[in-house]
């Protein structure tokens, strides 16, 4: 029997294929590229926050350490007011806080470039590549991700000229003619206000929309920059509300599927704990300060997992050694859920972008390229490369 290239799958070019993300989400090499993005922004995150406390001495760090340990949503909401109202010790924010825009765009970069490797990947299985492997997602992430940065720092220049805009026309007002003029006229403008405000709202919406695609157009179209922007222009211009719509409907499919993937497998882990301590009821008690250092005592935490997570104290020098190590086992469990809700959004753009080729320029992209056979060709090591053929009779 001979065993040829698989057929390509099936795709329905429609809002199926989006719901379908939860299950082509769920590969551990998908999972495995995520893994890396959430864990770095996770660790870059907590760095930033406690970076961030009020005042310069390091006896906040240790307190705030002390009650939240890696919690990280109990660390933001513990530390983000604190930081604004009086973070610079003088009534002001924090100096760290204004570098939260740079935070920002390093998660969003980290998680783009592992983003641009899944849907490169996604392509690659739609074709009928169904052991694609994580370094043909990598390669392509290294090709691509200079242009997908160039991209979306034009995306990010739109809303800095439009709030550098506002911050000039309310300076204006400051001028006492001008001032008088804008208190007369200010009434007036309050309805074409609003809608300028929804139009506002608007844009950014469809903006982020975008910038959730670009790894997903650089991971299955070409890897230049003006044609990536352009497509995008394209789709935004064209195509906006549809965008929207796959990212709202992959968004929900994430949260669905990831929710359920995580009571299940948090369930099944805890009780598999609990079995186990059964025979060691000392060791519940590290289980449970593992557990609340990492996600604290919150509802949903205890949801998941059906256990009561509580701070213990008391534990001796081996049982908080022990208690660390269980902690990063749980890090790693963590980390996993989060990666696959990440993976099903990255599959999800990648399909909606793959329908819209198809809507907007006829593009089937179950059939590789000749160009993109090409580029991936030449970009390839010389390793992998093909050895030149030197055709009879030509010497």
């Amino acid at each position: 029997m001979k065993i040829g290239r698989p057929q390509p799958a099936t795709l329905t070019w429609g809002w199926r294929d989006i719901v379908a993300s939860a299950r082509w989400g769920f590969s551990d090499r998908k999972i495995a590229l995520h893994a890396r993005g959430v864990a770095i922004s996770y660790l870059l995150t907590l760095t930033y926050l406690y970076l961030l406390p009020a005042g310069d001495s390091a006896a906040p760090f240790r307190d705030r350490f002390a009650d939240t340990g890696f919690d990280l949503v109990g660390l933001l909401g513990a530390t983000l007011a604190a930081a604004l109202e009086r973070g610079n010790g003088r009534g002001g924010p924090a100096a760290a806080l204004y570098l939260a825009p740079l935070l920002i765009a390093v998660v969003w970069a980290v998680n783009a470039y592992y983003g641009i490797a899944v849907a490169r990947m996604t392509c690659m299985q739609v074709r009928g590549d169904f052991f694609a492997e994580i370094r043909d997602g990598l390669a392509c992430a290294r090709r691509r991700l200079r242009g997908v940065l160039t991209v979306m720092l034009v995306l990010a220049a739109v809303p800095m000229v439009v709030a550098a805009a506002m911050v000039a026309a309310g300076s204006l007002t400051r001028i006492p003619a001008i001032g008088a003029i804008w208190l007369a006229v200010g009434p007036v403008m309050i309805l074409p206000a609003f809608f300028l405000s929804l139009l506002v709202a608007l844009v950014t919406l469809i903006l982020a929309a975008g910038a959730l695609s670009l790894p997903a157009i650089a991971g299955v179209s070409d890897d230049r920059a003006v044609e990536t922007s352009y497509q995008l222009t394209v789709i935004v211009w064209g195509q906006g509300w549809r965008l929207v719509a796959y990212h709202a409907v992959t968004l929900a499919v994430a949260a669905v599927s990831g929710a359920v993937f995580a009571a299940v497998g948090a369930r099944a882990l805890f009780w598999t704990v609990g079995a186990v301590c059964a025979g060691a009821p000392r060791y519940t008690a590290i289980v449970s300060a593992a557990a609340h250092s990492l996600w604290g005592a919150s509802r949903w935490a205890a949801w998941l997992t059906g256990w009561q997570l509580t701070p213990v104290s008391g534990l001796s020098a081996l049982e908080q050694a022990s208690a660390w190590v269980t902690g990063v086992g749980f890090f790693g469990v963590t980390v996993v859920f989060v990666a696959y809700v990440v993976s099903v959004v990255s599959v999800g753009s990648a399909m909606g972008y793959m329908n819209l080729l198809r809507r907007i320029w006829g593009v089937n992209v179950l059939v590789a390229s000749e160009d993109e056979t090409v580029t991936d060709t030449d970009a390839a090591p010389p390793a992998t490369r093909p050895a030149p053929t030197t055709p009879p009779g030509d010497g």
